[in-house]
């Protein structure tokens, strides 16, 4: 929750001190996965966006050149413990899009974009422990929404990056 109030537990101290029990979330204290070298605009995941319905709005991006950084409670290989989405808006659409996802190597990380019909454009799934997934999309003017999921390890934090390969 990144402040003094908590929404996970009554008992939250939100400090600098990362104590691990029960009653301490520290989600202040997660360390972000560090995004690709090229400046860009950087957003940080915030809670709750665990559906698409409660997803983080990004808004409208012009020319792509953005990073996504979070922190995902991974499954166990049998379904995902926790979801993140988020949503944006192409403002001018219909050229090629680099998006990569990276980690911390413990973990299988998946990402699926959807268009606002919920239709997914892109599903990227490796069955595997890896460090990257990435994936080129064309995307048309419009909105689009994505999802970024732990299918197995321990808890990861992952940065998103969307680069577009051509300028509009």
């Amino acid at each position: 929750d990144d402040d003094a109030t908590d929404d996970d537990d009554a008992t939250d101290d939100d400090d600098a001190t990362d104590d691990d029990d029960a009653t301490d979330d520290d989600d202040a204290t997660d360390p972000l996965f560090p995004c690709p070298g090229t400046p860009m605009q950087t957003f940080v995941e915030v809670e709750s966006n665990d559906t698409s319905a409660t997803a983080q709005a990004l808004g409208n991006i012009a020319v792509p050149l953005i990073c996504v950084q979070g922190f995902n409670t991974c499954g166990d290989g049998t379904g995902y413990n926790d979801a993140d989405w988020f949503s944006f808006t192409i403002a001018l659409g219909a050229f090629p899009i680099d998006f990569t996802l990276d980690w911390d190597p413990t973990a299988d990380m998946d990402f699926v974009i959807q268009d606002s019909n919920g239709t997914a454009v892109v599903e990227v799934y490796t069955e595997a422990m890896s460090t990257q997934e990435t994936a080129t999309v064309t995307l048309e003017t419009g909105d689009y929404s994505v999802f970024v999921g732990c299918w197995d390890g321990t808890e990861t934090a992952w940065a998103l990056s969307a680069v577009a390969s051509i300028a509009p």
